[in-house]
């Protein structure tokens, strides 16, 4: 018997579920021939280049379709860009459906994924015929006749569960978008969020601000379609998100943001880095505190697949427009180490059944892992234990992995103990390289010691 698992969201007309490694969905009898006209509107049309994750049709075990399976992300890990981009994205297909009678029923970030910085359409019962949305139960009652029910669309869900979160972003309180998108999502416990709730949130100073861009959006959605949306997307284009932490030019201030092409400039560090993902060709990499993404970006030039992880928000920002310029295949999410940790811990140690909008640990697993300039800040500023720190690279992936050392002699160390809070739990005895050395052998069959740059740091290539 085939391994069934039940995935997604609240949809009364089905549900999508994860057979056998493949994206499925079950479509409910009565809705069947709807869900038929759809789609074959959907394919005579050409609608499918519009975003939408592909599907097609089937015939297995009672399923109607089945879709592309992509890597599962979510909208409280996007950074602010992400879900900026995700909301004009969602725009742009409430426009070009209506060229053909068509409309989304609902407006909700968690019907998107990316496909590295591409963001894609999962829910394709989401999609229905314009002048049948009135069929919809969630409609408020205050939609009477005569009203473009789409607006109904924009102000009960795209303002809730896109610009809210978005403001936040804006106004560089990005934990509270967080915050939103993740205890506040559509069909979970938590309350629905509400401008109300978000100028609670914020710091006196900025809530005017606020309010004036909540007023701008629903004076904008009172306007007759197309002009609305044209409007609205313009509104949402004008906004702009962090890119201003000392994280965020971390690289240029280290006279590191070397161009990729220009190999002769580099210093140990990126040559050793370079020659281990020569040597071990991973098809998928995990690059653990990526900060704006050199590395990240090295190794998706070379081939792999990225998943780069980070905390700052200006940082992750600046990676995912760079991917996205350059054409590359990464995805920056916002995940911290104690998640991924969990995450792994929670799955079986990132299990391949884990994947596609359930638990996403598989996506915490790669080939290839990458820890640099960041176990320092795990040890001496969180006083995380350097077994444990291994353990978690161990899990993450499959064959190898790339760690850096900073001895406590490190300039950016010795110069600022007041930055890592338990580095009183720490000396020389407990933190060296030795130790590390011992730690990675628990964990991985092979240890190389491969330098980097200044001489007070080290990379340490680990082998399964």
């Amino acid at each position: 018997m085939g391994c069934e698992v039940t995935i997604g969201g609240f949809d009364n007309n089905g549900q999508t579920r994860l057979v056998d490694g493949r994206v499925m969905r079950f479509v409910n009898e009565p809705y069947r021939a709807t869900a038929l006209q759809l789609y074959e509107a959907f394919t005579a049309n050409g609608l499918d280049d519009l975003g939408f994750a592909e599907t097609w049709l089937t015939d297995v075990n009672g399923f109607m379709f089945e879709h592309r399976r992509y890597t599962i992300s979510f909208p409280h890990e996007w950074s602010g860009a992400m879900l900026k981009d995700s909301a004009v994205f969602h725009l742009e297909l409430f426009r070009a459906l209506a060229r053909h009678g068509l409309t989304l029923k609902d407006a909700l970030p968690n019907n998107i994924v990316f496909e590295g910085p591409t963001p894609k359409f999962v829910d394709f019962l989401s999609l229905v015929e314009t002048e049948r949305l009135g069929e919809e139960a969630w409609l408020p009652v205050a939609s009477t006749s005569g009203q473009d029910l789409r607006r109904a669309v924009l102000s009960e869900m795209f303002e809730r569960y896109f610009f809210l979160p978005l403001l936040a972003h804006v106004l560089r309180e990005s934990n509270v978008a967080r915050q939103i998108l993740r205890h506040q999502a559509c069909n979970t416990s938590g309350a629905r969020p509400t401008a109300r709730q978000l100028y609670r949130a914020l710091p006196m100073a900025k809530r005017a601000r606020a309010w004036l861009l909540v007023r701008a959006f629903r004076k904008v959605i009172e306007l007759p379609f197309p002009a609305a949306w044209e409007r609205l997307t313009t509104l949402i284009s004008s906004l702009s998100v962090a890119d201003d932490t000392d994280y965020a030019t971390y690289y240029d201030r280290k006279g590191e943001n070397f161009s990729l092409a220009d190999t002769d400039s580099w210093l140990p560090k990126q040559q050793g880095v370079a020659r281990a993902l020569a040597e071990d060709r991973p098809g998928s990499v995990l690059d653990i505190g990526a900060n704006t993404g050199w590395f990240s970006r090295l190794a998706a030039s070379r081939g792999a697949k990225v998943f780069s992880l980070d905390v700052d928000d200006a940082s992750l920002n600046a990676l995912y427009r760079r991917a996205k310029q350059d054409g590359l295949d990464i995805l920056p999410l916002h995940v911290p180490f104690g998640e991924i940790e969990q995450a792994l811990d929670q799955s079986g140690h990132g299990s391949e059944s884990a994947v596609f909008f359930s638990a996403p640990a598989a996506r915490l697993k790669a080939d290839m892992t990458l820890m640099l300039g960041l176990i320092h800040h795990l040890a001496l500023g969180e006083n995380r234990q350097l077994n444990a720190i291994l353990g978690v690279l161990a899990r993450s992936c499959r064959k190898s992995a790339l760690v850096e050392f900073v001895s406590l002699d490190d300039q950016l160390v010795a110069g600022n103990p007041g930055y890592f809070r338990a580095i009183g739990q720490w000396s020389r005895e407990n933190y060296n390289l030795q130790a590390v050395i011992e730690a990675a052998r628990y964990h991985f069959a092979s240890v190389e010691i491969i330098p980097s740059h200044p001489d007070t740091r080290v990379l340490l290539h680990l082998r399964k």
